[in-house]
């Protein structure tokens, strides 16, 4: 399998990146040791997503297009945006339910 993940720094929130890999767990680990250029200094990271592809080439099209600018909008309107991810790896609560709970007591 092919996977195109998406992870976020724990330490640096905003610090968000698009990978591709044929051993995530393993990718993850380097992330995380500091084995990557790109990601090194915003360590640890946290997996948010990934998606796996028995093709090889479409994967890679996918990371591509997820690095471009309309799949970065995709991104943060599907992966990022909808696991309400507010960078402080607590999840959002919309203000009109935040409304209805505080209302509720």
């Amino acid at each position: 399998m092919f996977y195109v993940y998406l992870i976020q720094s724990e330490a640096f929130p905003d610090q968000r990146y698009v990978g591709f890999s044929t051993d995530l767990k393993e990718r993850l680990k380097t992330h995380n040791a500091g084995g990557s250029v790109h990601t090194s200094k915003y360590k640890p990271w946290r997996l948010v997503s990934y998606h796996a592809f028995a093709d090889k080439r479409k994967a890679q099209e996918f990371e591509y297009y997820l690095k471009s600018g309309s799949g970065r909008a995709f991104a943060n309107k599907r992966f990022w945006g909808e696991l309400g991810i507010d960078g402080a790896k607590n999840l959002r609560v919309k203000p009109t339910l935040q409304a209805n709970i505080t209302n509720s007591s």
